[in-house]
């Protein structure tokens, strides 16, 4: 027999007495015993360290060793069963889940993997896969202290689901910004870089007040509610909504009023987390009905790599402009992106979409484009009180259609810079902050601007 393959018999006997781990119940006798002993004496000095430190219940000190170890004795089962029990004392529940599945797809008898592997399937709030495992062991011939500590997690899972089942939520808040372009407006005062060709450039000769840049303030007040049941251990729905209203210290004209509303229904197939939702968001603007959006999207998420998810999707959204319908817009887009879940996220997104204007008509086709875009999100949290969410955002646009008033067919490049901090007070408050940046350059110049907000909000939980 191979000693790799040796090794491995020798762990599996040997993991039964490893300390801090529940005993289950096994005959044993003194060519038992003995085996175990000449076991332990034949183990790579490495593996002796390891098992040691776990005995020792020096389980961060196990964990990183087993790191190191990894690569050379990964897919063994006694030294994935080590490692999980090293990952599991440290609380690295995830690594702890993929060490004893490892363990298990070679030698599925191990009724100490099988038992661990549920209470850390438990840990990471897979209580579907926990509960099948639990329920499974009790079937087994387990010591009393065992049997009982198994029946103890089942009767928590059961618990657990019943107060799942639904869930509300209310939240209230109120924010204070300084926007330095509030309409989004040019610094030009004239149309001197309009072509000659425009048939408007002899009518057109300087921009209206309206159309320059415009420092203000605003008030936000926003309502929110959110309701999620579960339908299952694998489906659930959502509804979420909210109002908002703006008003500015100084441009009336831009005070406004959004209602949001959200609906999803999340499920599981073939592997994946499937998301379908769709919203509808009329809007107010200076006291008169402006516009109504609406769209829907489908997202699939699946695991690709340890601490690593990939997310697909596509969407539609159409925007009916209520004053003028030369300023509709139908868009679809898709989207791709990389997260990676450890102590701090990272998500890397690339998108691209499509925004038709109407065919026939000049106006509307100028406003229709196709674009670009590239996003990079960091979130970090700090203790279990503070947050950190940083994004940079890259956007590449091309008009469909040359714009008639201007005689030009616009191109346009967006840059975006974020960066908020939350700090919860208690489980009621919180207090949050937050600066954007926004740099946007156009083939028309008086398209282009820049804008910086920063804004402070507090928010109050029901």
């Amino acid at each position: 027999m191979p000693f790799r393959q040796k090794t491995a018999q020798y762990l599996s006997i040997m993991i039964l007495a490893t300390a801090g781990m529940p005993a289950l119940a096994q005959s044993s006798n003194s060519n038992a015993t003995a085996t175990k002993a000449s076991a332990s004496e034949s183990l790579p000095e490495d593996l002796k360290n390891l098992q040691t430190l776990i005995k020792q219940k020096r389980f961060s000190e196990a964990f990183a060793l087993s790191n190191k170890l990894i690569e050379a004795w990964g897919g063994d089962p006694g030294f994935d069963l080590l490692a999980g029990q090293a990952a599991y004392g440290a609380d690295y529940f995830q690594e702890a889940v993929f060490a004893f599945e490892r363990v298990l797809l070679v030698k599925p008898d191990v009724l100490l993997a099988r038992l661990y592997l549920a209470f850390s399937y438990f840990q990471v709030k897979n209580l579907g896969a926990a509960q099948t495992e639990l329920t499974r062991l009790l079937k087994e011939d387990l010591k009393p202290a065992d049997a009982q500590r198994v029946r103890n997690y089942l009767q928590q899972i059961t618990e657990l689901k019943s107060n799942a089942v639904q869930s509300h939520a209310f939240n209230v808040k109120l924010s204070q910004t300084y926007d330095s372009n509030a309409n989004s407006g040019t610094t030009l005062d004239n149309l001197a870089n309009i072509p000659v060709e425009s048939p408007f450039y002899p009518i057109i000769g300087s921009l209206d007040e309206s159309s320059l840049e415009q420092t203000d303030h605003s008030t936000d007040v926003g309502i929110n509610y959110i309701y999620s049941r579960k339908l299952n251990q694998k489906s659930s729905i959502s509804f979420n909504a909210t109002y908002v209203n703006t008003q500015y210290n100084r441009q009336s004209q831009l005070d406004r009023e959004i209602l949001s509303m959200t609906g999803a229904f999340t499920d599981h197939y073939w592997g994946a987390t499937v998301n379908f939702s769709g919203y509808v968001q009329p809007m107010i603007l200076d006291s008169e009905f402006y516009r109504a959006a609406y769209g829907v999207s489908l997202d699939a998420s699946w695991p690709v790599a340890d601490n690593w998810q990939w997310l697909w999707g596509i969407s539609y959204a159409s925007v009916n402009v209520n004053a003028n319908d030369d300023q509709d817009i139908h868009q679809y887009s898709g989207r791709t992106r990389l997260t990676y879940f450890g102590n701090t996220i990272h998500m890397f997104e690339l998108g691209y979409g499509d925004d038709e204007g109407k065919q026939d008509n000049l106006v509307s086709t100028s406003n229709g484009k196709n674009f670009w875009l590239l996003s990079y999100t960091l979130v970090r949290p700090i203790g279990s009180e503070w947050l950190i969410i940083a994004n940079s955002r890259y956007q590449d646009i091309e008009h469909d259609g040359i714009n008639p008033a201007i005689g030009a067919l616009r191109k346009e490049e967006s840059f975006n810079l974020s960066l908020s901090l939350d700090y919860l007070l208690n489980v009621d408050w919180k207090i949050s902050g937050g600066v954007t940046y926004t740099d946007k350059r156009s083939s028309v110049d008086i398209y282009a601007y820049d804008r910086t907000t920063a804004t402070f909000s507090v928010t109050r939980s029901f």
